[in-house]
């Protein structure tokens, strides 16, 4: 089975995209186990095509 790509996106407080992590993942479920992996100090989005699928919000 071919890996589909999502995007990842780190944003800013003003939810503009500052960095796009690419993520090649067997299903959908992989990608936000891998997406969440990514939230540091800042909201991480994670896109299929032009839809976004998840939002991950930074432990405070």
């Amino acid at each position: 089975m071919p890996l589909k790509c999502y995007h990842a996106f780190e944003l800013t407080s003003q939810d503009e995209a500052i960095t796009r992590i690419d993520l090649h993942c067997n299903s959908l479920e992989d990608a936000k186990e891998r997406a969440k992996q990514l939230v540091q100090d800042r909201p991480v989005e994670l896109w299929e095509g032009p839809m976004r699928v998840a939002r991950f919000e930074p432990y405070n």
